[in-house]
């Protein structure tokens, strides 16, 4: 299930949907009311993908977690950014809010499908 937060992302939402049907995925594009005929929630609009599984999100971040230190991936969690400079390299600099700087190739922000 991939869904709209807001009235605002509802263009989107049918862009992409649109994008998977042509590309032969088996998905439905759901209205508000056909929504919430199947989950105790309300949103404007819903991409629902037929085949899709479920999983425990914590054991899965976990088994992520373990491959990536394992790749030599390095972790920083409940750091505050407070900016990112792009290096002539094609790095990043990240600025934090307790003055450290962190030099990477790839940045992953993990802050949650919504916001308060």
């Amino acid at each position: 299930m991939y869904y709209a937060s807001s009235d605002k992302d509802v263009d989107q939402l049918r862009k992409d949907y649109e994008i998977l049907k042509r590309h032969g995925f088996a998905v439905e594009y759901w209205e508000e009311k056909q929504l919430s005929r199947h989950y105790p929630f309300s949103r404007p609009a819903a991409i629902y993908s037929y085949g899709e599984a479920e999983l425990n999100p914590y054991t899965f971040t976990l088994g992520l977690l373990e491959k990536a230190r394992a790749s030599r991936v390095r972790i920083f969690e409940n750091t505050k950014v407070t900016g990112r400079k792009r290096e002539k390299d094609g790095s990043s600099l990240i600025l934090t809010e307790r003055g450290h700087r962190i030099r990477a190739r790839n940045v992953i922000v993990a802050a949650g499908c919504e916001g308060p």
